[in-house]
């Protein structure tokens, strides 16, 4: 994937925590970042999808997804309880939409 990421960006695992954030195209999702990376910088081809406190923490290149928080710890109304959803919505949104 086209991107540079800073490894470890928020800290140690005490520097964890959880933010609402808007996902493009799916709305606002629950994020736990744990000792959590970052996207510093994008390149061509690549589509900025969420950012937290000014940075980037999910990108798409063609099929390929990268997120900076765990998706499968947040458990939500909208992704149910093991957030299975947000892999559904995402997967059909954005990755294998219909031609």
């Amino acid at each position: 994937m086209n991107i540079v990421a800073r490894r470890n960006a928020y800290g140690r695992q005490l520097g964890s925590f959880f933010a609402e954030e808007e996902f493009k195209g799916i709305g606002t999702v629950g994020m736990t970042f744990i000792r959590a990376p970052y996207i510093e910088s994008v390149g061509d081809g690549v589509d900025v999808l969420a950012t937290c406190d000014g940075k980037i923490v999910a990108a798409r290149q063609g099929k390929q997804l990268v997120t900076a928080f765990h998706p499968e710890l947040t458990d939500d109304d909208w992704t149910g309880t093991d957030n299975q959803n947000f892999f559904n919505v995402f997967s059909f949104a954005h990755i294998c939409p219909l031609v």
